[in-house]
């Protein structure tokens, strides 16, 4: 079955189809070459999105607390969760089949976001691939978002968490790099900052990074880098990630950040962090593949990259009601909870 030059609605049905009817319908025949994870992940044909959140959530967390909340079938608040893919850049609920294409450098069509199956488990599959056409001055990226709006954006100078549970593959033949998580800020000057949370993964090697700024107009040459932890990266099996963090650049704010990785404590930081920001900057989390390219050429020993999300939360905590552990519960996989 061909799906290429018809509507982009048309385009993801097609592939889809393609997939759930072919055999053995792996996702490999539909996105070209995949990592060793995901040879055996189905594309499923994505149902109407819930916008409440599920039970076992809301028997832990009290819903006006949830900045957001995404995992398959499930965006909370709906309008709040988007995505940029390779030149997607819209709300999740939005896309046909929750899902986004992108054209390769011979032409064709192929699917790098979508909800798909492993081993039962449903998850977000995301995809950056070296030979994708790009528009002029972008990098390749596959990235949830949870968008920088008032109800949603991370609180400044109040606790709140963070968690994903992510799938990776083991790219440990490669030496580029690429963040799998950040948080960004949006600010009306467009002063083009870097992320001030970030884990980076250099083939076998995964950094936890941060930055802080104490300055009102802040650039990235007087923005401090602080790395807060190296560790191997985990491959080849569910990893939740759960952050606790307070943003400020004050001392009387007690800014700090700590990390939990499948429950163990590997980083533990206390001091600045992120921005000064003027009215109508807001903080924000980001989840997927992103691959800058200045000074960061991408290495072809893994052509193509791949990450599995079973769930993306943020949570604001000014009273210190939650725990690590309950976080790692809510963005589970099915297979662990």
């Amino acid at each position: 079955m061909t799906c290429l030059h018809i509507r982009r609605s048309l385009v993801v049905a097609c592939l889809l189809a393609s997939t759930l009817a072919g055999a053995p319908g792996t996702a490999a025949e539909t996105a070209g070459a995949l990592p060793a994870l995901d040879t055996q992940a189905r594309w499923t044909v994505a149902a109407p999105a819930q916008t409440q959140l599920p039970a076992r959530i809301v028997r832990v967390l009290r819903p006006q607390d949830v900045l957001a909340y995404a995992a398959p079938g499930v965006l909370f608040p709906a309008r709040n969760i988007g995505l940029q893919c390779q030149g997607v850049n819209a709300t999740l609920a939005d896309l046909p089949q929750r899902s986004a294409l992108a054209q390769t450098a011979t032409g064709s069509t192929e699917l790098r976001f979508g909800e798909a199956e492993i081993a039962g488990t449903p998850v977000f599959r995301l995809q950056a691939d070296a030979h994708d056409a790009l528009a002029p001055g972008s990098a390749p990226r596959c990235e949830l978002v949870s968008y920088p709006m008032a109800e949603s954006a991370l609180p400044s100078g109040q606790t709140f968490w963070w968690a994903l549970s992510f799938w990776a593959d083991d790219w440990s033949g490669s030496h580029d790099e690429q963040l799998i998580a950040q948080f960004h800020v949006q600010e009306p000057r467009n002063l083009l900052l870097n992320p001030f949370f970030a884990l980076v993964v250099r083939g076998s090697a995964l950094r936890v990074e941060l930055r802080h700024n104490p300055l009102d107009l802040p650039t990235q040459a007087s923005t401090q880098l602080v790395t807060a932890a190296r560790l191997a990266m985990p491959v080849r099996q569910w990893v939740t990630a759960v952050v606790q963090a307070r943003m400020g650049n004050d001392a009387a704010q007690a800014p700090f950040l700590r990390l939990w990785l499948n429950g163990a404590l590997v980083a533990d930081y206390a001091g600045p962090l992120g921005y000064v920001l003027p009215a109508g900057g807001l903080a924000y989390a980001k989840a997927g593949i992103y691959h800058w390219l200045a000074g960061n050429d991408w290495d072809l020993a893994v052509p193509s990259r791949a990450l599995l999300i079973g769930a993306m939360l943020g949570v604001r905590d000014a009273t210190g009601r939650y725990t690590a552990e309950q976080m790692a519960a809510a963005v589970a996989p099915a297979e662990r909870r």
